[in-house]
C-alpha cells in the first residue's frame, strides 16, 4: 500500500556537539507544511578516462552534503527551532511565563549554531538527519489574517536510516500561531528611536531573508563535513506598501538622498502570562529604488526592499525577541 504525505512528521532533538547525533527525538515539530525536502547529498562521480573502449565505469564519491528545506506555519512557541539553527543557543529570561528569548544577527563576536537531529518520514521508513543546522532563513507575511510562513534551509554532516521516538510516540504540540492580524509594522529614522512610529494602514506583505553565509571546514581524510564557520551575515526586508499620503512623503525622500531606516515588526497576542511575541527589529538602507508603481488588485504599490546596514543608535542590524510561555526548548 502506497504511502502518504499526511503520514509524515520531523521529529527533533538538539544535538551536545557535531556531529555526534541524538536519540531518541525529543519534540515533534509542529505545522510543518506537506512534502518537506531532505537530500542525503551524495553525488556520484564517474570518472572520465581513455580506455579504448567507449564508456566510463569507475565511480567515486568526493563529499557528503545532505540538505534539508522545512516549511511551517510559524508559531509563537516553535519559531526559535529554525531561529537557533542559524544563530545558536538561546537562554530565556525570567522566572515565569512568559519567557524571554533575546536573538541578534553575527556583529563582533562569531556564533556557534545549534546543531540538531531530525528525524523525518513514514512508517514504511524513518531517515535521520545528523548535525542539522540552518543555512538559511525566510520569513514571509502574505495578509492580514494568515499565518507567518517560515521556511527553514539546512545542511548537515550526514544522513542515515533513523527511527521515531517510541513507548511513548510524541505527541502533537499545542501550539499558536503567529498570524498577520497581531502585527504592527513601524517605521522611524536612521538614529532615531525603534518602534516610535506606527506606519499604519500601509504595509500589505512583507519578508525577511536571513543568509547566516554558514560554510564549511572541510580536511583531508574524510569525505564529511568537519565544522562550520560563517561570514558576516546577508540580510533583507522586504515590504509591500500602499502609496497614500505617508509613502509620497517617503517616496520624495528616496528620490532625493540616501534611505535608511529603522524598522520594526511586531507581533503579539495575549497578556500578562499569557503574553506572546515576536519581533523583528531590523536596520536597513535602500540600495536599489523601487519603480514608480507596482500593481497589486488594481491599487498603486511600492515594493520597498532594503539591505541590512548598522546603525549606531540600535547598536546593530538585526534583533529578534520572542516571548511565550516556553521555558525549555525539548
Amino acid at each position: 500500500m502506497a504511502e502518504i504525505t499526511a503520514l509524515t512528521h520531523i521529529e527533533h532533538a538538539w544535538q551536545t556537539a557535531f556531529p555526534t547525533a541524538v536519540t531518541p527525538p525529543t519534540i515533534k515539530l509542529a505545522l510543518v507544511e506537506p512534502s518537506p525536502k531532505f537530500n542525503p547529498g551524495r553525488p556520484t562521480v564517474l570518472a572520465a578516462e581513455e580506455r579504448g573502449a567507449a564508456g566510463n565505469y569507475t565511480a567515486y564519491q568526493e563529499e557528503v552534503n545532505p540538505t534539508a528545506s522545512i516549511a511551517m506555519l510559524a508559531t509563537y512557541e516553535q519559531i526559535h527551532y529554525p531561529l537557533e539553527w542559524i544563530s545558536g543557543t538561546v537562554s530565556p529570561s525570567g522566572t515565569a511565563a512568559p519567557y524571554t528569548r533575546d536573538y541578534a544577527g553575527f556583529l563582533a563576536t562569531m556564533l556557534t549554531p545549534r546543531y540538531g537531529t531530525l528525524q523525518f518520514g513514514c512508517a514504511t521508513g524513518v531517515y535521520e538527519l545528523i548535525g542539522a543546522v540552518g543555512t538559511k532563513l525566510t520569513l514571509t507575511q502574505e495578509k492580514k489574517g494568515s499565518p507567518l510562513r517560515a521556511v527553514a534551509t539546512l545542511g548537515g554532516h550526514s544522513m542515515v536510516s533513523g527511527a521515531f521516538a517510541v513507548g511513548p510516540a510524541l505527541s502533537d504540540s499545542v501550539v499558536n500561531i503567529i498570524l498577520g492580524s497581531h502585527a504592527t509594522v513601524y517605521l522611524d529614522a536612521a538614529l532615531g528611536t525603534m518602534g516610535a512610529t506606527p506606519l499604519t494602514a500601509t504595509v500589505d506583505s512583507l519578508s525577511l531573508d536571513i543568509d547566516p553565509q554558514l560554510n564549511w571546514s572541510d580536511y583531508l581524510g574524510s569525505i564529511y563535513h568537519g565544522d562550520t564557520y560563517h561570514l558576516p551575515w546577508k540580510v533583507t526586508l522586504k515590504l509591500s506598501c500602499e502609496f497614500n499620503a505617508g509613502m509620497k512623503t517617503q517616496a520624495d525622500a528616496w528620490i532625493g538622498a540616501a534611505w535608511q531606516k529603522l524598522i520594526r515588526v511586531k507581533y503579539t497576542t495575549g497578556s500578562s502570562a499569557t503574553l506572546k511575541l515576536f519581533q523583528v527589529d531590523f536596520s536597513g538602507t535602500m540600495v536599489n529604488t523601487p519603480e514608480f508603481f507596482s500593481n497589486k488588485s488594481g491599487k498603486l504599490t511600492m515594493d520597498v526592499e532594503l539591505t541590512d546596514s548598522y546603525d549606531a543608535t540600535f547598536a546593530h542590524f538585526l534583533k529578534i525577541q520572542t516571548k511565550c510561555a516556553t521555558a525549555t526548548l525539548l
